[in-house]
């Protein structure tokens, strides 16, 4: 360090806010980076599972694909074999919890109420169709507190019944 650094304390401290910022910087970077890899190898993992790759181009696809890829990009180490099926792994975990559902209300069929009986309820589900949405018969439908318990004491295995069993 130089002897400004001991000497003059404004210095020294934008030497310290200057290397703070340079961190700050390089870690902002890689994080940066890091997510657009991520995307890549997504969208890779995609394309050879929607490209039904295995199928398509034989049993030896995934050294194939990591050889050609290699050749490609000389010096890019995330082409092996291994790392081509974990990016399709990736893929095919994390997928179905990235799909779109409907929500609950788009299920049910609004029918606006016309009428007299309009003005006096709000615009929504008319009784009627919501009555379409309730089973017709709900006794039986629903089993009883009774037909609960008998089957929790079918399938609850007793301290008793389980020390019988190990002797």
């Amino acid at each position: 360090m130089s002897k400004l650094i001991h000497i003059d304390q404004d210095y020294k401290q934008w030497i310290l806010s200057i290397s703070k910022r340079f961190r700050r910087s390089q870690i902002k970077a890689a994080v940066h980076i890091n997510q657009d890899m991520l995307s890549f190898y997504w969208s890779l993992g995609k394309e050879i599972v929607e490209l039904h790759s295995e199928q398509r181009w034989g049993n030896k696809f995934f050294a194939n694909l990591s050889h050609d890829l290699k050749e490609a990009n000389p010096g890019a180490g995330c082409f092996s074999e291994t790392n081509l099926l974990y990016m399709k792994n990736f893929y095919l975990l994390y997928s179905p919890l990235l799909q779109i559902t409907p929500q609950t209300g788009e299920q049910i069929a609004i029918t606006p109420q016309l009428g007299e009986e309009a003005t006096s309820q709000p615009l929504g589900i008319s009784e009627y169709e919501q009555q379409k949405l309730y089973p017709t018969k709900v006794e039986g439908t629903i089993p009883t507190i009774a037909e609960i318990e008998s089957v929790a004491q079918d399938t609850v295995v007793k301290p008793e019944d389980n020390e019988e069993n190990e002797q």
